[in-house]
């Protein structure tokens, strides 16, 4: 699925969700929400490393350290090595996690 069929379908679903006379979810109303939700998981994991920011009804996301690494690589022998960072994290929740 394509961003822009997403964004569609949710104006859809949510159109039919809020069910008020006359008042339409728009595309442009969908990709606002989800602009600024991503845009509040960032800042919050940014801010605060050990919080949790829900995906109702699916997950949370969370930060997670990955320390630094050294290596040599297998295809040229040269060694290599990557800083420790903080990573994005997704956990899903163990009632989605089988699609059935």
């Amino acid at each position: 699925m394509k961003t822009n069929e997403m964004i569609k379908e949710v104006a859809e679903r949510a159109t039919d969700i809020i069910a008020v006379e006359g008042k339409k979810v728009t595309m442009k109303d969908v990709t606002a929400i989800m602009q600024a939700y991503s845009e509040c998981v960032i800042d919050n994991l940014v801010k605060n490393k050990e919080e949790k920011i829900p995906l109702y009804g699916i997950g949370n996301f969370t930060a997670k350290h990955v320390g630094a690494k050294d290596g040599v690589s297998a295809i040229n022998g040269k060694a290599w090595h990557k800083d420790a960072e903080d990573q994005l994290k997704f956990t899903i929740k163990k009632s989605v996690k089988t699609l059935a």
